[in-house]
């Protein structure tokens, strides 16, 4: 059984990471997975996150079909997760 939570990046960063769509990791918690991002691949997590660690206001971060406003928040990661990274859209 894969043990991996992946993090989906949008188009718009696939430049910052390397050309990266798609991150595999194994992690603990939601705060784990944007620590390794940070660590690996810290030119998209500048562009994902603030200084204080949380999403932009223009960032959504869903953990399977669920948003989370709040890195610390108590959504469980589980193996097979999906975190998907998406700006928001916004328009008149």
């Amino acid at each position: 059984m894969d043990s991996s939570v992946t993090i989906r990046l949008p188009r718009q960063l696939w430049l910052y990471s390397g050309g990266a769509k798609e991150l595999p990791l194994e992690v603990g918690t939601l705060r784990d997975a944007f620590r390794h991002l940070q660590q690996t691949q810290p030119l998209a997590y500048e562009r994902i996150c603030t200084e204080s660690g949380q999403p932009r206001d223009h960032v959504n971060v869903f953990v399977n079909r669920e948003l989370v406003r709040d890195l610390d928040s108590p959504v469980q990661i589980k193996p097979g997760d999906v975190i998907t990274i998406l700006p928001a859209i916004s328009g008149g």
